[in-house]
């Protein structure tokens, strides 16, 4: 994933409470990247 995807992945989490709290129930990186794909995100070495 490019810089500029996931600043742009990051911001939308962070603005969306929803999605924030989402991503803090996960408690592996493949579940996360999982997640991220689905929001339609690259989601490979996202976090």
């Amino acid at each position: 994933m490019s810089i500029e995807k996931a600043r742009e992945f990051i911001k939308r989490v962070k603005n969306e409470p929803d999605l924030l709290r989402q991503a803090a129930c996960f408690q592996t990186r493949e579940e996360r990247r999982r997640w991220a794909r689905g929001l339609g995100y690259g989601g490979e070495r996202l976090f």
